[in-house]
């Protein structure tokens, strides 16, 4: 198995103890989340530990080595296991009918660089992820320490469609938070929390311009989750209205957002190492860069 030749280059370390109150909102994007490894990696560097962290498809995969404080980790596996087909491939695929082989990841993959479970279990710090349920076409938010299995929640919630079987939680059919919540900025500010920070895996001009084919959704979905036929159909016109949002909030002063410095043409399973490098290195350096504003921000 073939891994990136610089694995020991990449930054290691601790968080510190210190939190800030605050939400930290993570956009996904498969493995564009990378890129938000890099601004994590980077938030964590300079003590920006907000006590909140609410997570889309990767976006809540990566909020797992943020909660733990571990600076490098997730890159590190990512970098490692990617071309492993059991991490992301075919023999995911055939072994746990997905793309991603969460249980692969979530067992030995693990065993590499072991979780801090007791700063990931912190109660002081909230962590939720969406999905989407499939009966009803609505995201649904789970919460660590409150929702059961809260890892099958993130596997739901990451499983994207077309290329995964949907997870059960409690008999309910769940897939992928982005086809119903793409950046859940509502619920932070819902929430009650005054200091929101994003961010996204698109550069801020990004818009989506391509639907998927109305064909292909109907085939698979429509007998069986009739509610999640049009987020999908129109999914790219109800990413565009958040981004929108988005960008009032942000120019109002509300939310403060990270995103990339240069448009992305990653493909959502890339398997480039370099290119995956370069991109986790772009985030570190748009995450470094953004940091006195965010501070200022953060203390207004």
């Amino acid at each position: 198995m073939r891994a990136y030749d610089k694995l020991n280059e990449l930054p290691r370390g601790e968080a510190s103890d210190k939190l800030t109150h605050g939400c930290l909102v993570v956009e996904g994007g498969a493995l564009r989340g990378v890129y938000c490894q890099g601004v994590l990696d980077a938030l964590m560097m300079n003590d920006i530990n907000l006590d909140c962290y609410i997570g889309v498809s990767s976006g809540a995969m990566n909020g797992v080595n943020y909660l733990s404080g571990q600076i490098g980790r997730g890159v590190y596996l990512t970098l490692k296991y990617r071309p492993d087909s059991r991490f992301i491939g075919l023999r995911a695929i055939l072994k746990e009918h997905g793309i991603t082989g969460f249980r692969y990841m979530w067992t030995e993959v693990q065993k590499d660089i072991p979780l801090n479970k007791e700063r990931f279990n912190d109660p002081n710090r909230r962590f939720v992820c969406v999905a989407t349920n499939l009966w009803t076409g609505k995201e649904e938010y789970f919460e660590k320490g409150i929702s059961d299995d809260f890892l099958f929640a993130i596997q739901a919630g990451a499983s994207i469609p077309f290329g995964s079987r949907p997870v059960k939680l409690k008999g309910i059919p769940y897939l992928d938070g982005g086809i119903a919540k793409h950046v859940p900025v509502e619920w932070a500010l819902k929430q009650g929390y005054r200091k929101v920070v994003v961010i996204k895996t698109r550069d801020k001009d990004y818009k989506a311009k391509k639907e998927m084919s109305d064909r292909l959704i109907r085939a698979v979905y429509a007998r069986r989750f009739p509610k999640i036929v049009d987020k999908l159909r129109f999914n790219s016109a109800l990413y565009n209205r958040e981004i929108d949002h988005i960008k009032r909030l942000e120019e109002s002063g509300r939310i403060f957002v990270i995103a990339p410095s240069k448009a992305l043409e990653l493909s959502l399973f890339c398997n480039d190492l370099n290119e995956l490098a370069d991109l986790y290195y772009l985030g570190l350096g748009d995450g470094k860069a953004s940091i006195e504003a965010l501070k200022k921000y953060l203390e207004e």
